[in-house]
Order: structure tokens, then C-alpha cells, then sequence
């Protein structure tokens, strides 16, 4: 694909089901549940060698039925505008990103107390952004972590990954662990019959303060 590496993740044989061929297949299904794209992204990242001018992504099972979009698609505009920008975006859901000030005030709007946990990482990361105040569009937001970059978007990513990883496992949010119970979304945000913990939610929203 001419150094473009786009890979789409798959967690049991159902997940693998609805990839599509001409990504690159990446195997989480032994990977912490809970994490969802989170995580073989990050590990894939701490250990692969990227090659400087290439496009990497890493995409849902779900990429193609929120975005009507296919493999072919997103290679071809990748490679029409490749030497024009370092990153692509290719979000679903353009009405929630128009609606609201930024992609954490419309997980706010869903699941209250998801805004409080990103300021408070945030703040302990040094990054210098008042979430309240962040104002994003379509083209510094994307949802579902549907984002095509070069290397030196993922490495800035992976930086913040690693503190987001370590600061979920290790913090405690007022007398409640991220990781418990009482931080699962609701139904609505069932992903293939589990529950995904509020900090997993909350990790889909890196790429908002990594571009």
C-alpha cells in the first residue's frame, strides 16, 4: 500500500468477521478487554520501528458501518493528499462535533463525570488545557479514534497514552476506582455485549488533545 499501514482490530472471531480485507488485521484477542483500540495501539506503538514519511491507523471493527467509508476509500484519499499533511481524520458523527464545544463536553453531556476525570489526568500530565474552555471542529476532533497520521502524530499520542495507562491503573477518582464498577457506561455504550469502563470511553478522546 505504498507505506501506508492501516490496520483494523479485531477482538473474538465475530469482531473479525466485519474487518475488511485490505487493512492489515491486528490481533487483541488477547489483550485487556476493557481497553478495547486502546491498547493494541499502544503496544503496537511502544514496539514497532515507523518509517518517517509512512501513514499508520488503527481502526475499529466498526469503521466501515459508521462511516460508510471501505479500505479503498480511505487508501485512495491517503494517497491523493499524502504529501499535503501529516494527518487524516475520518469521523463519524459530524452533527456531535458541530453541536457541541469539544468531543469531552459531548462524553460529559452522556456520561457526567467523564469531564472531571479528563481535567484531572490532564492536569497531573502537565498538559496545560482547560477542557471547559477547549474548542474543537472538524478538523482537530475526530470520534471513535478513526485518525490516519504519520509518525509524528503518533508518537505525541503514545506519549500521552502511556501517562493516560498508567495514571487509570493507578489513580483513584474521589473513593472510587476507575476500573470499578461504578465507573461503567451505560448500555448505550455496550460494545459486543460487554461494558466498557468510563476510562475507556475517556480514552477515545486522546487524539483530541494530541492534535
Amino acid at each position: 500500500m505504498n507505506n501506508i499501514f492501516i490496520h483494523q482490530i479485531y477482538y473474538d472471531e465475530k469482531s473479525m468477521g466485519n474487518l475488511d480485507p485490505r487493512f492489515i488485521l491486528l490481533d487483541n484477542r488477547n489483550g485487556p478487554p476493557d481497553w478495547f483500540e486502546f491498547y493494541p495501539i499502544m503496544n503496537y506503538l511502544k514496539n514497532a520501528d515507523l518509517e518517517e514519511n509512512a501513514w499508520y491507523g488503527f481502526l475499529s471493527p466498526k469503521f466501515s458501518s459508521k462511516t460508510g467509508m471501505s479500505a479503498s476509500d480511505v487508501i485512495g484519499i491517503i494517497s491523493k493528499y499524502r504529501d499535503q499533511a501529516n494527518v487524516a481524520l475520518f469521523s463519524p458523527a459530524w452533527d456531535q462535533l458541530a453541536y457541541f464545544r469539544n468531543p469531552f463536553e459531548q462524553g460529559e453531556f452522556r456520561h457526567p463525570g467523564l469531564l472531571a476525570l479528563s481535567q484531572k489526568f490532564i492536569d497531573e500530565a502537565n498538559l496545560n488545557i482547560n477542557l471547559k474552555n477547549l474548542i474543537t471542529h472538524s478538523s482537530t476532533a475526530v470520534f471513535s479514534n478513526f485518525i490516519i497520521a504519520k509518525p509524528t502524530y503518533w508518537k505525541k499520542w503514545l506519549k500521552i497514552a502511556c501517562q493516560f495507562y498508567e495514571f487509570s491503573q493507578e489513580n483513584v477518582f474521589g473513593e472510587t476506582s476507575y476500573l470499578d464498577s461504578k465507573n461503567k457506561l451505560g448500555p448505550h455504550e455496550n460494545f459486543y455485549s460487554r461494558e466498557a469502563p468510563i476510562d475507556s470511553f475517556d480514552s477515545k478522546s486522546l487524539q483530541d488533545i494530541s492534535l
